[in-house]
């Protein structure tokens, strides 16, 4: 909790990097609506106000997942993560829920979204809610 609060804290310097990265992104989706929904690429750069330079990652990495593989993509990778999460709380696992969600939300606050340990966890708590319904 410590580091998430430490996350969001304005006197920050990388609650002040993520803030700033965020208009960044903001206007990089207002000039470009159609890589908005498809995408800029795996590996494009983006203009950063703050690093007054072109980066390939920010610490904002929900955002910076549209950026790369495009609103619809997200969209299509929260649904599946909503599906997860609403068959663990139908299932009665709330501990694995909270967790699931902790990951989601942390994740997305480190380029770490799009990364084998958040995949891992995710598909680990589908196979949990898959050996439920089997053993039933």
């Amino acid at each position: 909790l410590n580091y998430l609060s430490s996350a969001f804290d304005s006197r920050s310097v990388t609650a002040s990097k993520r803030i700033s990265d965020f208009y960044s992104v903001i206007e990089l989706f207002d000039s470009d609506k159609k890589n908005f929904l498809f995408g800029f690429g795996p590996g494009s750069v983006m203009y950063s106000h703050y690093s007054n330079a072109d980066v390939v990652n920010i610490e904002l990495d929900h955002l910076n997942t549209i950026r790369k593989f495009g609103l619809i993509w997200f969209v299509i990778l929260l649904g599946y993560f909503l599906r997860v999460a609403f068959h663990l709380y139908k299932t009665s696992k709330y501990a694995v829920l909270i967790g699931l969600i902790g990951v989601f939300i942390l994740s997305g606050i480190n380029p770490v979204l799009i990364s084998p340990v958040f995949f891992i966890i995710l598909f680990e708590c589908r196979f949990i809610n898959t050996r439920i319904k089997s053993n039933v």
